[in-house]
């Protein structure tokens, strides 16, 4: 019972029990936190449905960091998508897990805990989601430690094979671990950030090569999946050129990320571009700021 003294009345108010206070302040700190990836996703056109199951390369140039944009990926397929769906139908409620989009992880330069964290600024809990089994998470240094340790004996004689036996014991691993997923959940996507940091672990350009054209294979195979791969792009090196090169030509669109060619600004983190057959192209520069990326065209404000 609570007296309201302006209008002289007795009013009865029904404090929301503890479920319902909870739901609310989780409903509006994802609200808040899921900014950043959302302005970067609807910019770039990445949340349209034909996206959903495509191969899409990521390009990190310079000194550029695209790690950002693989979260916001992680984003789109946990929370974007059902997020869409069910403003669609008036409703404010997790999509169920069996039409959910979960995701494998591939970390083969950042550790898992930077992902964690990026994750966390956008209202992810990756250790939440993985005890759930939409997100799973596979670490190269990891699996070349495990490698090495069963192939002692002609890893220092045959790097050159031992590569091969590498890349052919990662495929057939992130094969296992998708169809595993695909049990369960309605669509699956294999993010890998930086996949050039195989070439420094003894697999060679053309090895690597072999492993990507094994991943594409996998879009036939496997139904409503989708790819994102992200490698760094040195003009002065020609592995990595090869690789950026190669991606692009196999993946149904790019996202280009870059420093500014005219050097540091305290009003601009970077350069994103797109394109690619399902969207449009487009350049933008961008402002990484703590729980948000501002999008906007070059020459304008960033405010």
């Amino acid at each position: 019972m609570m007296h309201d003294h302006r209008a002289g009345l007795h009013t009865t108010t029904n404090k929301p029990d503890a479920h319902e206070f909870r739901f609310y302040l989780r409903s509006h700190e994802l609200a808040a936190n899921s900014k950043m990836a959302a302005a970067l996703i609807a910019a770039l056109g990445l949340d349209q449905p034909e996206v959903q199951s495509s191969s899409i390369a990521v390009l990190e140039k310079g000194n550029a960091d695209s790690s950002f944009v693989l979260s916001c990926f992680m984003w789109e397929c946990l929370v974007g998508r059902s997020s869409r769906e069910c403003r669609a139908n008036g409703l404010l409620v997790p999509r169920p897990s069996e039409t959910s989009t979960a995701v494998l992880l591939l970390t083969c330069h950042h550790s898992a805990a930077h992902y964690r964290n990026q994750s966390l600024k956008l209202g992810l809990n990756l250790t939440s989601l993985s005890q759930k089994g939409l997100f799973e998470e596979l670490d190269l240094m990891k699996l070349i430690n495990e490698s090495l340790s069963t192939s002692r004996e002609t890893s220092e004689e045959d790097i050159s094979k031992n590569g091969t036996f590498f890349v052919k014991s990662l495929f057939l691993s992130i094969r296992s671990k998708l169809l595993k997923m695909k049990e369960n959940f309605k669509s699956v996507c294999l993010i890998i950030g930086n996949v050039n940091d195989l070439l420094t672990s003894g697999v060679s350009t053309a090895q690597l090569f072999i492993f990507l054209n094994y991943l594409q294979g996998l879009l036939s195979g496997i139904s409503n999946l989708s790819l994102v791969i992200s490698t760094h792009v040195t003009d002065d090196d020609d592995s990595e050129r090869l690789l950026g090169a190669f991606l692009k030509n196999a993946s149904d669109l790019t996202v280009t990320v870059s420093a500014l060619q005219t050097g540091l600004s305290k009003d601009v983190s970077g350069c994103l571009s797109v394109g690619g057959l399902s969207v449009s192209s487009g350049t933008y520069h961008y402002r990484l700021l703590d729980r948000q990326v501002k999008m906007f065209s070059p020459g304008a404000s960033s405010v």
